[in-house]
Formats: structure tokens, C-alpha cells, sequence
């Protein structure tokens, strides 16, 4: 793939996400609940269609609408989680590679 069709592609997933996440507020605290709307809204039925939508792609989607453009925010509790994860993350990152 060329630059221009993986802009386009991304351009593509990042509307819809967007527009999941303004339609479904409960999308904006669950991935997996956002990873199902996406899928019904590409008109998606069966496990089998949906094993080729990018589960990876439309989370970081995701954390683009609502880390730096702001948009569509989970609950204060899902925040505090997800700030947890990341700090805990990077700590066992740093540890792994002190081990080393």
C-alpha cells in the first residue's frame, strides 16, 4: 500500500469511530463494545466477516479522537484505569529492561 491509500484508510476508520463514539456513549468507556458498533455500522454480521476488521487499528483510533483530539471521553473511572495501566505498563517496561 501506497502513503496515500493508508491515509485514506486511516482518514476512513478514524470517522467512523468518531461518529460511534458520539452515537454510543458506552463505546467511549469499552473497546469491545466500540469494536461490535463499528462492526454493525460496516455492516457486519457473522464472526467470520468480522475477524478481518483491525481490532488494533480502531483502538487507536480510539485513543486519537479522545487522547489528542479531546473527543468523546469515557468515564472518570475508565480514565483513572487506563492512566493506571499506562503507568504500571512503562514501570514494568523499565524493570525488564533493567533486568537485562
Amino acid at each position: 500500500m501506497n502513503n496515500k491509500t493508508v491515509e485514506k484508510e486511516l482518514t476512513g476508520v478514524i470517522g467512523l469511530v468518531d461518529k460511534v463514539l458520539s452515537e454510543y456513549p458506552e463505546t467511549r468507556s469499552n473497546d469491545s463494545a466500540l469494536f461490535i458498533q463499528v462492526c454493525k455500522k460496516l455492516g457486519l454480521t457473522s464472526l467470520e466477516d468480522m475477524k478481518n476488521v483491525p481490532l488494533l487499528t480502531i483502538t487507536r483510533a480510539r485513543q486519537h479522537i479522545q487522547n489528542e483530539l479531546g473527543r468523546w471521553q469515557p468515564d472518570e473511572e475508565i480514565k483513572k484505569l487506563r492512566k493506571d495501566r499506562q503507568i504500571q505498563f512503562k514501570q514494568y517496561m523499565a524493570q525488564l529492561k533493567e533486568a537485562k
